[in-house]
């Protein structure tokens, strides 16, 4: 949850997992990024800044490695 609105993860998306973001002020729900990977299996995680302009999450992946999403425009 953000000031502005929620992320989901949409685990059942075409053609793969998608982070997305419900607006309060429209209501709508707008894609802001495809995974590369699926997310993790048992419970995927997905948390962001209280601003919005950061958000995590877990996905599988061979290597341990940490990616960081930035510069994504929510509208």
């Amino acid at each position: 949850m953000t000031e502005s609105g929620l992320y989901l993860l949409d685990v059942d998306a075409e053609p793969r997992p998608t982070i997305e973001f419900y607006s309060f002020a429209t209501r709508r729900i707008t894609p802001v990024l495809s995974l590369e990977q699926k997310p993790s299996g048992g419970q995927p995680s997905l948390s962001a800044s209280r601003d919005g302009r950061t958000i995590f999450y877990t996905q599988s992946d061979p290597q341990s490695v940490i990616k960081m999403v930035e510069n994504f425009r929510q509208e």
